[in-house]
């Protein structure tokens, strides 16, 4: 109040393009948008308002954060158990409640539920697809009391392993390598994308192939000998903002702060209790009637679906959305041959030939009489060995891969000098492929060829 004086006018400064301040009447003013947003507009505004009267003035601050409402990428989960506890709490043996013991799906029960460690999804525009990734960022920070911070920032190298990378893909970033307790980097480590969506990629923090470090400067953490540090991701309010190639915030700030507000503790995993889509938002938290993000003591699923309790049982994430023309043509080719029940399950063999139902959908069959798969020759023998099966082709989201082995037990990847499709006139759904492959050398005594569908 300041008896006496004019009528209050009202001015801003730190205004985005996107909004205008009008006057109103008397003491008034009006903010409001002047055009459509877009996605260079997400991010932090710290705008200040102004009431004059006389000489007397009131400041009003405010925080506007924009955010995207159509993500391409999430958070999913990150770890927030310190170094010196473990899951839910307690010891090797016994969780802090007395319940059945804690432990991640990957690491097990261990100090530390395997070090600093985030989990992303690849959600594109909700269905199946590819993305380029290089040039992406993932800042790591913290609300230091005007908005997120980043205090570790990871960028995606021009590798070309990033230019296409499937929607569905659930991406882990870690710490810690294999020998240090984390794990090694490695594109498609599990590959569900033509039958339950998810794919899982898993990069070190510390690789130089698929993140460019530039110094401790410009990302925030250190690079020495090999060994990563200076990771901000704990249980201290910890935030994550992701930027694409362009620099534009794709999703976030989205954390502790954001939603829930306060909570994790530093015997537990932050993470989404909901299936993963572009239609997440990071400030929806979990309640008794929203799915969201919330922290999650006994549930911690690195490299996997998360895993959420409700009043009717545990709930897994689906990623069925990414699954691709696969899973429909499945459906219809089970559907085709009359299979129901646990006898259309891809995993299933209703006429014990020994081939299970995808095996006959990839390669030819009929699911409900015991037969052979479509024919394949024999190995040509010599230095060059030339191998011919038939595989199906009119289903653009199957891929093919080959190993061999020297025992049918343990396959490696190996790959072929060259590949050719021909027409298979029996069935017009299927292609007659000829490969070409160098043998080993030194010879081994046997030696194996298999084609794998995914």
């Amino acid at each position: 109040m300041n008896p006496g004086a004019s009528a209050p006018t009202i001015s801003s400064t730190g205004l985005p393009s996107f909004l205008t301040l009008t006057p109103g009447p008397v003491g008034t003013a009006t903010l409001s948008n002047n055009r459509s947003l877009t996605l260079a507009d997400a991010g932090n505004y710290l705008l200040r308002l102004t009431a004059t009267g006389g000489v007397a003035s009131t400041v009003q601050e405010f925080l506007l954060t924009v955010l995207n409402p159509s993500p391409s990428m999430i958070l999913n989960e990150y770890n927030a158990v310190s170094a010196d506890n473990y899951l839910n709490g307690g010891t090797a043996f016994a969780d802090s409640d007395g319940g059945p013991l804690a432990a991640d799906i990957y690491f097990g029960r261990v100090l530390g539920n395997g070090g600093k460690w985030a989990e992303f999804v690849v959600t594109n525009d909700g269905a199946p697809g590819v993305i380029d990734l290089r040039g992406w960022k993932i800042e790591i920070g913290k609300d230091q009391g005007s908005g997120f911070s980043a205090l570790n920032t990871l960028v995606f190298s021009q590798h070309p392993d990033w230019q296409n990378v499937p929607s569905g893909t659930i991406l882990t970033l870690i710490d810690r390598n294999t020998a240090q307790g984390g794990l090694n980097s490695g594109f498609a480590i599990r590959n569900h994308r033509s039958t339950l969506g998810d794919t899982w990629t898993n990069i070190w923090m510390g690789d130089p192939s698929y993140l460019t470090y530039s110094s401790f400067a410009v990302n925030g953490y250190s690079l020495v000998g090999g060994v990563v540090s200076g990771i901000e991701i704990d249980n201290n309010g910890t935030q994550f903002r992701i930027k694409n190639g362009a620099g534009n915030i794709v999703f976030g700030p989205v954390g502790e702060g954001v939603a829930p507000v306060t909570g994790i503790s530093n015997e537990e995993v932050f993470e989404l209790e909901n299936h993963p889509s572009p239609s997440i938002s990071p400030i929806v938290g979990t309640t008794a009637t929203t799915q969201g993000y919330d922290d999650s003591a006994p549930d911690s699923t690195f490299g996997q679906p998360n895993l959420w309790t409700t009043g009717s049982g545990t709930v897994s994430q689906s990623f069925i959305p990414y699954a691709g023309f696969s899973t429909i043509r499945f459906a219809q080719w089970t559907l085709a041959h009359s299979l129901t029940g646990d006898d259309a399950l891809w995993s299933a063999d209703p006429d014990d030939d020994g081939r299970d139902n995808w095996d006959e959908y990839a390669f030819g069959g009929n699911p409900a009489v015991k037969d052979s798969a479509y024919p394949f020759s024999d190995f040509t023998p010599g230095a060059l060995v030339i191998w011919s099966y038939v595989r199906r082709s009119d289903d653009p989201a199957l891929s093919f891969r080959h190993e061999s082995s020297v025992d049918l037990l343990n396959w490696s990847p190996i790959t072929t000098l060259s590949t050719v499709k021909t027409t298979y006139a029996p069935d017009s759904s299927f292609s007659l492929v000829t490969a070409q492959f160098d043998r080993p050398v030194p010879a081994a005594p046997s030696w194996f060829l298999r084609a794998v569908a995914e």
